[in-house]
């Protein structure tokens, strides 16, 4: 009786949770989804309101087998390249609000569990944001209730958001993005949440036309059915073994106007997947070229196809300032302009291939976001190990400087030379240095799981550090009025 009596008074009714955050995001519709907190010192704060602030969220995404540790060092780099532009820019911003404030997270919930696929990765991940952001909504709300910042009216919390994938998590990034909340402009009357504003978007060696035909050295399908399997949901989604749904009785292989049913072909042509992607006012790839990466080629990693003529605009004035002098490697940078929304059916590589075919639909269809591609040569200064020389080649960084002169006296001014896919693809794709395995998927990263592993990547240190100063000077740029 007794110890039925102390069960009783121990059981009391827990106490209703305060309403989550609403999350919007200043998209497409989609489902919405809650950020969900404790509350903690807000539990007993009943009135909605909410800060606008000059917040800038950087979310870095892991890759395939590693963990949140191999992007510390790009962390690292934007913190420090924060504190350089903060030191030596003057603020300009005459609102009240203050500078931005830039807070990056490395991305926790994919470590050991790379294994399960692309959609439960990104899933995963648009619930860990969803959760970080709401944390920092709940804090600044008990803050302004604190100071008595509050008019009593009911705002909302602005901030950006932008995205760091490397490797795999570039498609945890592409996949979470679509599934975080996601809400049109005209459509947040009477939201009292938090509004995410897309601002950048950022892969480095994202394959992100999956591996079916793009590893480094050519296997049968039948080797990649094996590689697939082995490396578990998320290898079969890489090498696309999934391309057409058995399960269903009508589906026929051999129609020309079946659409795959791969996560890795629908990330690239469906509305849901891209609309999301398009509403960031930035794209930017960064791609190992002259077959430097062993883990992501460039031709998947660049979104590059053999039969696509998309034009790529080169970008030599804004970035005359990577070189070999400065960063250690030499770049070549393009762009893609957005422009109308290709014909979502298969396109034809006219090679009677069915793979082609859709590499191409996947290629065009990216490519009509607008990118900016930096492809880094890294084959010849930044990669450790042993290699030969193919005495009988000549360097493919001489080719590529040769194709851009006879562009350049044709066209007679830097800003209209433009390359074709096809023609980047046959450019970029090789070396005159031979690999085993080129290391250069860590080295463009500095990748930093291990200590080791850190030492043998870090070479990549100084384009790193470039890339998060002209991160930051950018996103600094950005700021609500």
């Amino acid at each position: 009786e007794i110890q039925s009596a102390k069960n009783q008074r121990k059981a009391k009714p827990a106490p209703s949770p305060e309403p989550p955050a609403s999350i919007a995001y200043n998209n497409t519709n989609n489902n919405g989804r809650d950020g969900y907190c404790d509350g903690g010192c807000c539990s007993s704060y009943t009135t909605p309101f909410v800060l606008s602030m000059n917040i800038h969220f950087i979310f870095l995404i892991h890759g395939f087998m590693g963990n949140s540790n191999e992007l510390s060092y790009i962390e690292e780099a934007i913190q420090e390249a924060t504190t350089k532009t903060k030191r030596n820019e003057k603020d300009t911003d005459n609102t009240g609000d203050g500078d931005v404030e830039i807070i990056t997270h490395r991305v926790t919930c994919n470590n050991k569990k790379t294994f399960d696929g692309i959609e439960a990765g990104g899933e995963r991940a648009a619930q860990e944001i969803t959760t970080f952001v709401s944390d920092h909504y709940h804090k600044h709300k008990c803050n302004a209730k604190d100071n008595n910042t509050s008019d009593g009216e009911e705002d909302e919390f602005h901030a950006w958001i932008s995205f760091i994938g490397y490797s795999l998590g570039g498609m945890y990034a592409r996949y979470a993005i679509s599934a975080l909340p996601l809400l049109e402009e005209s459509q947040k009357s009477n939201n009292n949440g938090i509004v995410l504003h897309p601002n950048i978007f950022v892969t480095a060696a994202t394959p992100h036309l999956g591996m079916a035909s793009h590893s480094y050295w050519a296997v049968p399908r039948c080797m990649e059915y094996l590689l697939g399997y082995g490396f578990g949901r998320t290898g079969q989604d890489l090498f696309r073994l999934n391309r057409h749904n058995k399960e269903n009785p009508n589906n026929n292989a051999t129609t020309s106007t079946e659409q795959p049913t791969d996560i890795v072909y629908k990330m690239a042509t469906e509305d849901r997947f891209l609309n999301p992607l398009l509403a960031f006012r930035r794209r930017i790839s960064y791609i190992n070229a002259f077959a430097a990466d062993f883990q992501v080629p460039t031709k998947t990693a660049g979104m590059l196809s053999l039969y696509s003529n998309s034009p790529h605009h080169l970008m030599s004035s804004k970035y005359n300032h990577w070189n070999s002098e400065t960063i250690g490697f030499d770049v070549f940078a393009f762009e893609t302009k957005r422009r109308s929304r290709p014909d979502r059916g298969i396109q034809s590589s006219g090679t009677r291939s069915r793979k082609n075919d859709e590499a191409l639909t996947m290629s065009i269809s990216l490519d009509s976001l607008g990118w900016t591609k930096v492809f880094v040569d890294d084959s010849r200064k930044g990669m450790p190990g042993p290699s030969v020389r193919c005495i009988c080649r000549r360097p493919r960084k001489d080719l590529m400087d040769d194709a851009i002169a006879e562009k350049k006296k044709k066209e007679n001014d830097d800003n209209s030379i433009v390359f074709e896919s096809r023609e980047l693809c046959k450019l970029l794709k090789t070396s005159e240095h031979w690999h085993l395995a080129p290391s250069g998927h860590f080295v463009l990263v500095a990748h930093s799981k291990t200590k080791r592993g850190a030492k043998k990547s870090a070479k990549g240190r100084p384009l790193v550090n470039q890339a998060a100063l002209d991160l930051v000077r950018d996103v600094r740029r950005e700021r609500f009025t």
